[in-house]
C-alpha cells in the first residue's frame, strides 16, 4: 500500500478492472449454482473470526480485502437466494439487480434531490408504482430502505392530514383529542411500533376483530369508531392489510374504502406482501380496492424480487405528504437553476441523504417486464395453494388457514397428539430441515397453536422443490414420533 495517498481510488486501475472481471466470475459461480447445496449453514469459528478484532490502522490490497470478505460471507449466506428458502417473507434477488446495486455505487449520486438522472430514475419507478397501485396521475411517493418505513412515513402523512392542528408546530401534545388507528388482528407489527415511533403509544391502535378468512371484518369496523368517538377519542385511519405476513390474508379493500369515506377517514394500505398481486393476470382481483387508498406502503425487496432493502411509500396526494415532511435549511435552497432545482425527495420523507436504490427497481421493471413479473406471481401463488391442498389431503398433515395468495400455512398433525406436543414437533421438524440445509421455512401462532409457513416468494422455487420438501416434512415428523419426541413433551 502506498501511505503517502490521500485519495482513495486504487493506486492501479488495470488492477482494479482484474479485480472486476474475478468479481464478476465468483458471482456467476455463485448465482448460476444457487439451485445446489444446503440452503442455510450456520456461521463457522472461521467466519466469526474473520469478522472480529478492531479497526486496522493500515490498509490492506483491496484484492485481499475482497478475498478475505467472500471467503467469509458466502458459505455463512442466509440462503434466501435458493430455491427452497420459504422462510418468513423475502426475495431472491436477480443478477440484474445485484449489477444495479454496483453501478448505483459507480455513479455515486445522492438522491436528497437535485437536477440529475438518478433522480429521473426514482421519479420514473414512483410513477410506475402509482399507475400498479391504480392512483391517478399526479399522485406521488418516495422510496425507503423497507415496508416498516414506508408505512410509517404513510402514517405519519395521514395523522397530519388528519390533524385539526398543525402537528408539525405543535406536536402530538397539541392535538386536543387523543387519536386512534384501525387495523387487522393480524396487521404487522411494524404498524404499532410506527405508532410509538410517532408518540401516540400502542393504545392508539384498535385491532379490529378478524373473519374466518382470517381477514378484517369490516362490519366491526363502524361500531368501534363510533364507541372511541363517544369515548372522546379522534378517530383518524383505517389500516388495511393486502397480504398479511402470518398467512396471506387479504382485508376486503373495498368494504373498508367505504368504511373510511364514510366516517371522513384516511383509508392506508399496507401492501408489502401482496399489493404486487396488481400485476398478475389471474389475481389482481383480490387486491380489488387497492386503488382507492389515499396511501399505501410497498416493500419491493419481497415479491418484487429486488435486491434489499427498498420499499415505497406511495400517495394518492403528492401534496399530502410534502406538506408532512417538505423542509429547507439555509444551506440548501431551491434554485431557478443549477443543480439544486426541481423537486426535491428530501421534501417527501425523513432522509436528506438517500443512495440510488431506485436502479434496481429500474432495472428490474425493464429486464423482467410487467407481464413476465405476473407470471412469476401467479407461479408462486399456485405453488402454494398446491402446497396447503397436499397440507388439507395428508392424513399426517393439517391446513391452518386459507391460501389466498403464496403463503401457505400447516402443521404435522397426529390424531392422539396434545396441541403442546404438535407444536413442539413442528418446532423441532422446522429447526431440523434449517440446520441440515433441507429448506427453511419459518412458524407463526393461528388460534394459539404453532403453524409452519411455506411462503413462496422465490421465483426460482418449482413444483418438485415443494413437493420435495414436503414428503420430507412427513418423513421427519414421522421420524420424530417413532423416537418417541412426541411422548417426552407430553409427558413435561
Amino acid at each position: 500500500m502506498d501511505n503517502s495517498k490521500t485519495d482513495f481510488d486504487p493506486s492501479n486501475w488495470e488492477d482494479f478492472r482484474t479485480l472486476g472481471h474475478r468479481a464478476v466470475d465468483d458471482a456467476v459461480a455463485r448465482l448460476s449454482s444457487i439451485r445446489e447445496g444446503a440452503v442455510w449453514k450456520a456461521p463457522t469459528d472461521a467466519t466469526s473470526a474473520a469478522f472480529s478484532g478492531p479497526m486496522p490502522d493500515d490498509g490492506l490490497p483491496l484484492d485481499q480485502v475482497y478475498s478475505d470478505a467472500v471467503s467469509a460471507l458466502f458459505p455463512a449466506s442466509m440462503g434466501n437466494q435458493n430455491l427452497r428458502f420459504w422462510g418468513w417473507y423475502m426475495g431472491a434477488g436477480t443478477a440484474g439487480g445485484a449489477l444495479a446495486d454496483f453501478f448505483a455505487a459507480v455513479d455515486g449520486s445522492n438522491l436528497g434531490g437535485g437536477n440529475t438522472g438518478a433522480a429521473k430514475v426514482e421519479w420514473q419507478v414512483i410513477d410506475w408504482l402509482t399507475d400498479m397501485v391504480g392512483f391517478p396521475k399526479g399522485s406521488g411517493g418516495i422510496l425507503t430502505s423497507s415496508g416498516s418505513q414506508a408505512n410509517l412515513n404513510c402514517l405519519v402523512t395521514a395523522r397530519n392530514k388528519m390533524a385539526s392542528v398543525d402537528v408539525r408546530k405543535v406536536g402530538i401534545g397539541g392535538l386536543p383529542k387523543p387519536m386512534r388507528f384501525y387495523a387487522s388482528q393480524e396487521t404487522h407489527y411494524c404498524v404499532a411500533k410506527a405508532l410509538e415511533v410517532m408518540g401516540h403509544g400502542t393504545d392508539a391502535l384498535r385491532l379490529v376483530p378478524v373473519n374466518e378468512r382470517l381477514a378484517m371484518d369490516p362490519g366491526a369496523l363502524p361500531a368501534m369508531i363510533a364507541e372511541d368517538r363517544a369515548a372522546g377519542f379522534e378517530p383518524v385511519c383505517v389500516i388495511g392489510t393486502a397480504g398479511a405476513t402470518s398467512t396471506g390474508a387479504i382485508d376486503d379493500l373495498v368494504a373498508l374504502s367505504k368504511v373510511a369515506r364514510d366516517e371522513g377517514l384516511w383509508f392506508h394500505v399496507d401492501g408489502c406482501v401482496g399489493a404486487v398481486v396488481k400485476l398478475s393476470r389471474q389475481h389482481s382481483g383480490l387486491v380489488g380496492g387497492l386503488e382507492a387508498a389515499d396511501s399505501v406502503a410497498l416493500d419491493l425487496h419481497k415479491w418484487l424480487q429486488v435486491p434489499f432493502g427498498v420499499g415505497a411509500a406511495v400517495v394518492r396526494r403528492k401534496t399530502d405528504q410534502s406538506d408532512t415532511f417538505a423542509a429547507h435549511g439555509d444551506f440548501l435552497e431551491m434554485k431557478p437553476r443549477g443543480l439544486i432545482v426541481g423537486d426535491f425527495f428530501g421534501g417527501y420523507g425523513i432522509d436528506l441523504s438517500r443512495g440510488l436504490s431506485a436502479l434496481k427497481v429500474w432495472m428490474t421493471f425493464k429486464e423482467q417486464g410487467r407481464d413476465k413479473i405476473g407470471r412469476m406471481i401467479d407461479h408462486t401463488i399456485e405453488l402454494a395453494r398446491g402446497a396447503a391442498a397436499r397440507a388439507e389431503a395428508e392424513p399426517q398433515m393439517e391446513r391452518m388457514a386459507p391460501c389466498p395468495i403464496n403463503v401457505a400455512c400447516f402443521r404435522f398433525w397426529g390424531e392422539s397428539l396434545s396441541d403442546a406436543a404438535l407444536d413442539a414437533i413442528n418446532n423441532e421438524i422446522m429447526l431440523q430441515l434449517q440446520e441440515d440445509g433441507s429448506a427453511v421455512m419459518s412458524d407463526t401462532q393461528i388460534g394459539g397453536k404453532v403453524a409452519i409457513r411455506m411462503a413462496i416468494s422465490n421465483h426460482r422455487t418449482v413444483k418438485s422443490d415443494v413437493d420435495a420438501v414436503l414428503d420430507l416434512f412427513i418423513a421427519r415428523g414421522q421420524k420424530l414420533l417413532a423416537e418417541g419426541f412426541a411422548d417426552g413433551v407430553a409427558a413435561e
